[in-house]
């Protein structure tokens, strides 16, 4: 079950985003709502279904069951049924960029995603990291 949310009908991209990269953003629902007003379709896909589904009850992110697949079935049925002329998948992974050269998708790090939408990233944000609360511990 991916989240598919229907966006702006005059947009011309379809967006696949990675579970896990979603889970790396400060607010998940507004980087869905947001890229639902430039996006025709958007979509969050992982490789099980079900933890899309959980997330986006535990993030108040509106979904649909309209697609059931993992992250490829999804991502393929995505590519066949939409009509725009770009594909984008957003991921942080090996993975995810191989996934999407075999789908023809353009890919995206989340990275260069979050810095053209001005998206926030959790470890972007003020709180300190492992090495952080490790202090001196920490031997590099």
């Amino acid at each position: 079950m991916g989240i598919a949310v229907e966006g702006s009908e005059e947009a011309s991209v379809t967006l696949a985003l990675a579970l896990s990269a979603l889970r790396e953003c400060q607010d998940p629902a507004a980087v869905v709502a947001d890229a639902s007003e430039w996006s025709r379709h958007v979509a969050v896909v992982d490789r099980r279904p079900a933890a899309v589904r959980d997330f986006a009850e535990e993030h108040d992110i509106s979904w649909s069951d309209t697609f059931d697949g993992d992250k490829w079935e999804t991502m393929e049925a995505l590519r066949s049924s939409t009509r725009t002329p770009r594909h984008v998948f957003v991921g942080v992974t090996d993975g995810d960029r191989t996934i999407a050269m075999h789908l023809d998708w353009e890919y995206r790090p989340l990275e260069e995603a979050a810095e053209k939408a001005h998206w926030t990233l959790k470890r972007h944000d003020s709180e300190p990291g492992l090495r952080d609360r490790l202090g001196d511990l920490w031997p590099f």
